[in-house]
């Protein structure tokens, strides 16, 4: 009986933990994609000495 009350208890959780995460990952994301990067900056500079 305890068994079949786990079973029931993680059906219901884990649809709830994948939402969770998948909500986390989609805010960091769009937050790291807007966040500029310093190496990104050097590494497409254009160099005008030539």
């Amino acid at each position: 009986m305890m068994q079949k009350q786990n079973i029931k208890r993680s059906i219901y959780i884990l649809p709830n933990v994948f939402t969770a995460m998948n909500l986390f990952c989609g805010y960091y994301s769009m937050t790291a994609s807007v966040q500029p990067s310093s190496k990104d900056n050097k590494d497409t500079r254009i160099d005008k000495r030539i």
